[in-house]
């Protein structure tokens, strides 16, 4: 007896397949290698090497040869493994090689990978099963900030017309695949102020971008809710962001599958580096024989100088399906924004 699962696709196994244009990255999933076990696991997204090798030798570059010719294919590493080797650095890390791929075979690759694996008769069915059953994920990163509107549908529209053309992506975009859009709203001060989101009125803020019902905003943002999560900012446990993972019940008008609430002030010291989203330091810097440590130093100095010129502003964002993308976040009670905010003087934030 088969059984149905909803998984997010940040936990469904998958590598990043290809980027383009700057902006453009496009990773594969392979919903088939997904299990209850594998997703309890630390990172379920990752895949182990002898999946991806499989899926290259089997799949791609026999669909690479079909599609490019023997002497295009002959130019693409015999084997994952061969690949592996050849990347491996004196330091430990890794350079794999980048391919090309003319526009004209873009269109046949996906079907031709599962013909070839179809066709493969070295492979076992229940290989070929999961190797054959896999989506890409198109997404368009590093866009925030790159257009401002009022908030009006006409206006909503216009920017995302542009958007999508300065994308490149057709127009087509709608009724080909599933796409989503991040539509978010910005809270800033005229007095340059640090505004922070109340935790305390984060059901509030949910119920309101959502447009669902009283009692289902806060049951989904409650301590029991599996899809809630919050950010608490600056060790203060009254103030925090938060995201939220709604669920079919609790989508509202907009089919939303995700919203956040946070702040800017985090960009001061935004850089990623691991498994770290900011600056920071380890354990063995802390006990260093010298103190305050450099690091300390220099996150402190980051801190000094932004009581002088940085203000923290409240963002509201929401995630929906492109139909509802210049719907959401267009009504909203005045007071509820005002209520659900602290405002600290620069001097004091920071």
């Amino acid at each position: 007896m088969q059984q149905r699962y909803n998984v997010p696709y940040h936990k469904i196994p998958n590598f990043e397949f290809g980027q383009f244009g700057g902006r453009h990255q496009l990773n594969i999933f392979f919903p088939g290698l997904w299990s209850p076990e594998r997703g309890a696991r630390p990172q379920p997204y990752q895949m182990y090497e002898d999946e991806r090798s499989l899926w290259y030798q089997h799949g791609l570059r026999p669909a690479i040869t079909t599609l490019l010719g023997p002497a295009i294919a002959s130019q693409w590493p015999s084997t994952y493994e061969a690949e592996r080797i050849r990347a491996k650095q004196s330091n430990g890390r890794f350079s794999l090689g980048t391919k090309l791929i003319p526009r004209e075979a873009v269109n046949h690759l996906a079907d031709t990978i599962r013909i070839s694996l179809d066709h493969d008769v070295s492979l076992p069915n229940v290989e070929k099963a999961w190797a054959r059953d896999f989506f890409f994920l198109h997404t368009v990163r590093g866009t925030k900030h790159s257009s401002f509107h009022r908030v009006e549908a006409e206006s909503a529209q216009y920017y995302l017309s542009e958007f999508v053309m300065e994308a490149n992506l057709s127009y087509e975009v709608p009724e080909v695949g599933d796409w989503f859009i991040d539509v978010a709203i910005e809270l800033s001060s005229p007095d340059g102020a640090c505004l922070q989101w109340m935790t305390a009125t984060h059901n509030e803020l949910v119920q309101q971008a959502l447009q669902i019902p009283e009692g289902v905003a806060t049951s989904i943002t409650g301590l029991r809710s599996r899809s809630y999560s919050k950010d608490i900012n600056s060790h203060l446990i009254d103030i925090s962001g938060f995201r939220v993972t709604p669920g079919r019940q609790s989508e509202g008008p907009f089919r939303a599958v995700y919203v956040q609430a946070y702040t800017t002030d985090k960009t001061v010291v935004y850089n990623p580096e691991g498994r770290h989203h900011a600056k920071f330091i380890t354990a063995k810097d802390a006990m260093d024989a010298k103190q305050p440590h450099e690091k300390i130093n220099g996150i402190h100095t980051i801190y000094e100088k932004a009581r002088d010129t940085n203000s923290s502003n409240a963002r509201l964002e929401i995630r929906v399906p492109y139909e509802f993308a210049t719907q959401a976040l267009l009504e909203f009670n005045a007071s509820t924004i005002r209520e659900s905010l602290c405002s600290f003087t620069r001097e004091e934030w920071w």
